[in-house]
């Protein structure tokens, strides 16, 4: 069945905010762009821009479903893959969630796993 509401409020949005990694005490964030696209099956793909120690970095949102307001998608960038949960609010003009990924370190060879938390907003 398809959803309206979710079909019209976050196809081609962008959306504003920060990825903060977990210690949230560690202070460490960077902005984050996210662009999300979706189909009549609620299936949501898209991409997302961030800044890393003065670098601009891009990466794809694939294999997504919305549910109601619940979004979980699934990620890949220049540090590896990973998946994002996040709610939206009942307007979908903002959303807070949790990310998490892992990869093999291309330097040392050694497993990485990174989280934290997700914030955007409706980009004015």
């Amino acid at each position: 069945m398809w959803c309206n509401v979710g079909f019209a409020d976050i196809n081609n949005k962008s959306y504003c905010g920060y990825i903060i990694y977990y210690p949230e005490d560690a202070h460490t964030s960077f902005k984050v762009l996210a662009n999300f696209k979706i189909n009549k099956k609620n299936s949501v793909w898209g991409t997302y821009t961030f800044e890393e120690s003065e670098k601009v970095y891009e990466g794809v949102f694939f294999n997504g479903k919305l549910e109601g307001n619940i979004l979980k998608i699934f990620t890949s960038d220049n540090f590896g893959n990973g998946s994002l949960n996040v709610r939206f609010d009942s307007n979908f003009e903002n959303f807070t969630g949790e990310w998490e990924g892992g990869d093999k370190d291309i330097n040392y060879g050694d497993e990485v796993y990174w989280d934290g938390k997700w914030e955007g907003e409706i980009c004015e």
